[in-house]
């Protein structure tokens, strides 16, 4: 950790670079055929889009009756939402990214050529 204390500028873009290739890696994706089959399969979490247009992620989802119930937040102190599934106007699910991971994997050679360039050169901290 020491290397990345002297090189506040390379830790920085490490950081940033780190945070950018984790969040390609997946993506949201409208859900095929209707609202109730997706919600039947149970995924984890889905992205609801009311139509009102607000957006809302929600975790453990089921469908009871004609409401979509689930949790807001993962964990224990989480609280149900019931939503009468009339308002939903979509619904996605997360899946994974293929062009987003082959990003991510050209950029963390990219970092990985950057920090050893940087410890071939000695002092980055410059940039």
């Amino acid at each position: 950790m020491a290397f990345f204390d002297r090189r506040p500028a390379l830790r920085e873009s490490v950081g940033l670079l780190l945070a950018v290739t984790l969040c390609a890696c997946t993506m949201w994706q409208p859900a095929v055929g209707s609202n109730d089959a997706l919600l039947a399969a149970h995924p984890d979490q889905v992205r609801v889009t009311l139509k009102q247009g607000a957006r809302m992620v929600l975790y453990a989802p089921a469908v009871h009756g004609d409401s979509l119930v689930a949790y807001r937040r993962r964990g224990a102190e989480s609280s149900l939402i019931t939503l009468p599934t009339r308002d939903v106007k979509s619904v996605e699910v997360e899946q994974d990214n293929p062009v987003g991971v082959l990003a991510a994997i050209a950029m963390m050679g990219g970092i990985v050529f950057l920090v050893g360039v940087s410890l071939k050169q000695g002092d980055v901290g410059h940039w």
